[in-house]
């Protein structure tokens, strides 16, 4: 009975090392891929926030824009239609750009966090969309559209 004792003793010790070895084995495989995840999720937060800069540098710009394209419309016979034509603009793009500054010059901009300045009058079918102010001369939007902008070369 002893060996039988012993036997049953040396098959757990044998047992046992094969178990260690395993969870060891499984142990490395998931710390790897937990660095692979932490890796990946570092390098998307620094993309994001490159991105939230991009973003930032953007706005200004087109803060830029829109009042350069303020002053543009406050010359004596400038219509929105001219001014679209005179910078290489769509109407629709005009008056977005126009429209993003009056929201922010007033304080009423509804953009949301992350939503890369889009407020929900950017999105269709949300909230209507508020007029352009008529040029100095009363003239404001009339008969067509621009043709869509040149390609950047």
């Amino acid at each position: 009975m002893a060996t039988a004792t012993t036997t049953r003793q040396q098959a757990l010790t044998v047992a046992r090392q094969k178990a260690r070895e395993r969870r060891l084995t499984l142990d490395r495989s998931r710390d790897e891929a937990d660095r692979k995840v932490e890796e990946a999720t570092a390098t998307t937060l620094i993309a994001l926030d490159a991105r939230d800069a991009v973003v930032a540098e953007l706005e200004a710009a087109e803060q830029n824009v829109s009042s350069a394209l303020r002053e543009l419309l406050a010359c004596p016979g400038v219509t929105l239609d001219r001014a679209a034509s005179l910078a290489d603009l769509t109407l629709t793009e005009l008056r977005r750009l126009m429209r993003s500054t009056a929201a922010e010059e007033t304080g009423a901009t509804d953009a949301q966090p992350g939503s890369g300045g889009r407020s929900q009058a950017d999105v269709p079918g949300t909230a209507a969309v508020p007029p352009v102010a008529a040029t100095p001369d009363g003239a404001g939007a009339s008969a067509g559209t621009p043709a869509p902008r040149a390609a950047a070369a």
